[in-house]
């Protein structure tokens, strides 16, 4: 009889990663297609995007840990990011709106993580 109880986690890691970096990719897309605001006021035409091109999904760089972080930031004297945001009475035009991430991640968090389930159960069946 035979171990193999480090291969089988070494293999739940890397697919785990590897599609939750995928499914994070996935609701990164859809908070900035339909919900971050996008700043269309004349005298800011600098700005207008520059939120939305803000977003990012970065693994954790623990090999050990199988997790990611969806973010938004934009350089500012202010978390600007973070106030658009958070702040509800702000008057966002279409399809713009508060919780641009947060509301995305709820509405897709399940199918998201049965993907990477999915995933890893495949990776594992392949290896065994």
């Amino acid at each position: 009889m035979r171990w193999y109880g480090e291969q089988v986690m070494q293999c739940v890691r890397q697919a785990g990663r590897q599609e939750l970096e995928r499914q994070a990719d996935r609701i990164l897309a859809v908070s900035q297609q339909e919900y971050v605001p996008l700043n269309k006021d004349p005298r800011m035409a600098w700005h207008k995007g520059t939120l939305q091109r803000s977003g990012t999904v970065e693994l954790d760089p623990n090999s050990n840990v199988v997790g990611v972080t969806i973010k938004y930031s934009v350089d500012e004297p202010y978390d600007y990011a973070a106030l658009q945001h958070e702040v509800e009475d702000f008057q966002h035009d279409p399809p713009g709106q508060p919780f641009y991430l947060k509301r995305p991640f709820t509405r897709m968090k399940a199918d998201a993580m049965a993907r990477v389930g999915d995933r890893i159960l495949l990776a594992l069946r392949g290896r065994l």
